[in-house]
C-alpha cells in the first residue's frame, strides 16, 4: 500500500483562514477512504497542541540550519480525529500571538521564512525515513508553506551514489498550488542559512535579492497541480502567472477541482442550524432567514432580498468594488450581511457602512464558522466576486443551502458556476449568476439579474433546486490525485532518468557558476540569525 505524507499549514477544524484548511482536511480524508495510507504533518500551533488527546511517539530533532534549532516531532491523535497525524512542536515559533502567519516585532517576514523552512525540513526527514521506521512514497505539499519539502528531499539524496534522480528510493513529491499569489518570498541570502544555496532557481532573476519558497518548490517538485482546470490554464499567462508563468509552463500543471465535504456542509444535518434533521424546504429557509435577520440587527422580512459576502476583505475578492456598490444597493432596498477579516482600510469602510445603514447592512468582523453556515442557510444571494479565483469553495457551500452565488467568471468559478437564464434554469444546468468585468458595472449588472430572478418565485425556486442538487464530491478529486500518486511511483525508464539527470547536472553547474558570480556582488543587510531566534524566544 502506498504511503502518502501531506504537508500543510492549515487543517479544518483546528486551523483555518480560508479554503486551504477545508481543502487539505477534506482531501486527506478522501484519499484515506480511497485505500491509501495517508497522514499529515502540521505546524504545532497552539490550536493544534491544545487539542492533542494522545501522544503516540515523540522524537527530538535538531534542525541543522546555520544555527541548530531544537524541536520535537510528535505522532498524536487530536480531538474529533480518529487517525493519528504528525505535529512539529516548537512553541517559540508556532505559539506566536495573532494570526498563524503574523510576524513578531522587527522580524519583517523572516520569522515565516524560518518556521516554514523548519516544517519543510522536518517533513523531508520524516518522508525519507530518517526519524522513524515509517517512510513515505509520496509527499503531497500544499502551497508555499510546504514548498521547500521537495528541495530538502533533493538535497538529502544529492549526496548519495548515483544522485537523487537515479535513486528509486527517494520519496516523490507533488506540489499543489492553492493560490499562486501567495509565494512565501524571502531573501536569497537566507538559502545559505537554510543550507540550500546550491538549490537556487537557475533563471534570469538571480540579480533580484528576493526569491520565494514557491518558485523553489516548482523547480524541484516531481509534479505540480492546482485546484481547478481553468486556473491551471490561467496561471500560464502573464496576467495570472504572478511572475512564475514560464516556470509553470515548462513543468506542466494539472488542474484538479476541489470538492465539498457534504458531511460538514449539509443543511439537513448541520448542527449550526436550529432545524437540524428537518426537511430543508422554503418554509424552513424562511424561518432561518428571519432568525438570522433578527440576530444581525436587520429588519426581519422574508421577502426582502438578503445578500451575503463571507470572504476575506481583500483586493482579490473585490472588496473595494463591493464597498463602492453599497450605496447603490441600499437604494434598491436589499439587505446585505458581510463577514470577514482582511485589509484594515476595507474593514474600516465596512464598519462605517454598517453604522450608516443600520437595519439594512450588517458586518461581522470576526470570522465564525457557525455564523458562516447560518448565513449560507438564510441568505438568498451569495456574493463571491473575485479578480482571480483558484477554485472558490464559498459559492459551492452556498449552493448546497439554496443561496444563489453571484461570481465573476474566472478560475475555478468557470468550472463550477453555470450562468442562469430561463432556458438553463429549466434544463437544470444553471446554478448561479456570472459576470465578466471585474468592476462596479459588472457586479451591479449581475446583482440586478439575480434580483430580477428573485422576484420571479417559480423560476427562483427552480434555480435554488438546481443549486442544491449540484454535487462537487471530494471522491472525484481523490481519484485524480491517486492517479498522480500512481504515476509518480511507477518505475521510470532508465534512459529517460539518465538524460534527465545529465540535464539537471548541467543546470546545477550553471546555477553554481551564477551563484559564485552573485556572491561577489554587494548583498542587502539582513537581520542576524541569532537575534531573529532571540526575537521569538527560541533556545
Amino acid at each position: 500500500m502506498k504511503k502518502i505524507l501531506f504537508v500543510g499549514s492549515e487543517f479544518y477544524p483546528y486551523i483555518k483562514t480560508g479554503g486551504l484548511g477545508d481543502a487539505i482536511a477534506s482531501l486527506l480524508r478522501a484519499v484515506q477512504v480511497s485505500g491509501k495510507q495517508a497522514t499529515i504533518l502540521l505546524p504545532g500551533y497552539r490550536a493544534i497542541t491544545e487539542n492533542i488527546v494522545h501522544v503516540h511517539e515523540v522524537h527530538e530533532v535538531l534542525i541543522p540550519f546555520s544555527v541548530v534549532i531544537r524541536a520535537r516531532l510528535k505522532k498524536v491523535t487530536l480531538k474529533r480525529q480518529n487517525a493519528p497525524l504528525w505535529v512539529l512542536d516548537s512553541a517559540p515559533f508556532f505559539h506566536q500571538p495573532g494570526g498563524i502567519y503574523d510576524e513578531t516585532d522587527n522580524t519583517e517576514g523572516h520569522l515565516n521564512t524560518l518556521r516554514f523552512a523548519m516544517l519543510a525540513w522536518a517533513a523531508s526527514e520524516l518522508a525519507c525515513g530518517t526519524i522513524t521506521n515509517w517512510k513515505a512514497d509520496i509527499v503531497h505539499c500544499h502551497d508555499w508553506h510546504a514548498a521547500l519539502v521537495p528541495v530538502f528531499i533533493r538535497k538529502k539524496y544529492s549526496g548519495l551514489p548515483g544522485g537523487g534522480l537515479l535513486d528509486d528510493k527517494r520519496p516523490k513529491s507533488l506540489l499543489t498550488i492553492h493560490n499562486l499569489a501567495f509565494q512565501g518570498h524571502c531573501y536569497r541570502q537566507y538559502l545559505g542559512i537554510l543550507g540550500l544555496e546550491a538549490f537556487n532557481v537557475n533563471d534570469a532573476q538571480l540579480n533580484n535579492p528576493m526569491t520565494s519558497f514557491l518558485a523553489l518548490g516548482i523547480a524541484h517538485a516531481d509534479r505540480i497541480s492546482t485546484v481547478s482546470p481553468t486556473y491551471a490554464k490561467e496561471i500560464l499567462s502573464e496576467e495570472y502567472g504572478c511572475g512564475l508563468q514560464h516556470k509553470l509552463a515548462s513543468c506542466g500543471v494539472r488542474g484538479i477541482l476541489n470538492g465539498v465535504d457534504y458531511n460538514v456542509w449539509h443543511p439537513q444535518t448541520d448542527p449550526a442550524l436550529d432545524n437540524v434533521g428537518y426537511s430543508f424546504d422554503a418554509d424552513t429557509r424562511s424561518s432561518i432567514k428571519l432568525g438570522l435577520q433578527r440576530d444581525l440587527g436587520l429588519k426581519p422580512h422574508a421577502d426582502i432580498p438578503l445578500l451575503s459576502f463571507t470572504n476575506r476583505l481583500t483586493h482579490q475578492k473585490m472588496a473595494d468594488v463591493l464597498i463602492e456598490a453599497i450605496p447603490r444597493l441600499m437604494e434598491k432596498g436589499v439587505q446585505i450581511t458581510a463577514m470577514g477579516e482582511g485589509q484594515d482600510e476595507y474593514v474600516e469602510q465596512f464598519i462605517r457602512a454598517a453604522g450608516s445603514h443600520k437595519g439594512q447592512f450588517s458586518y461581522v468582523e470576526k470570522f465564525s464558522e457557525v455564523m458562516e453556515h447560518r448565513i449560507h442557510a438564510g441568505a438568498d444571494i451569495c456574493l463571491s466576486p473575485s479578480r482571480f479565483e483558484p477554485c472558490g469553495l464559498n459559492p459551492l457551500y452556498a449552493m448546497r443551502y439554496g443561496s444563489i452565488p453571484v461570481v465573476r467568471a474566472t478560475g475555478g468559478l468557470c468550472d463550477t458556476v453555470v450562468d442562469a437564464n430561463l432556458q438553463s434554469i429549466r434544463s437544470g444546468d444553471a446554478n448561479g449568476i456570472t459576470f465578466k468585468n471585474a468592476n462596479l458595472n459588472g457586479l451591479l449588472s449581475a446583482i440586478d439579474g439575480a434580483l430580477t430572478l428573485f422576484s420571479n418565485k417559480p423560476e427562483w425556486m427552480k434555480l435554488q433546486k438546481n443549486a442544491m442538487n449540484a454535487s462537487f464530491l471530494w471522491q472525484k478529486a481523490a481519484i485524480d490525485y491517486c492517479e498522480i500518486y500512481d504515476e509518480l511511483t511507477k518505475k521510470t525508464d532508465e534512459k529517460l532518468v539518465i538524460a534527465a539527470c545529465n540535464t539537471q547536472d548541467q543546470a546545477d553547474a550553471g546555477t553554481l557558476a551564477v551563484l559564485q558570480d552573485e556572491a561577489l556582488k554587494p548583498q542587502p543587510e539582513l537581520p542576524a540569525f541569532a537575534p531573529l531566534l532571540n526575537a521569538v524566544g527560541a533556545d
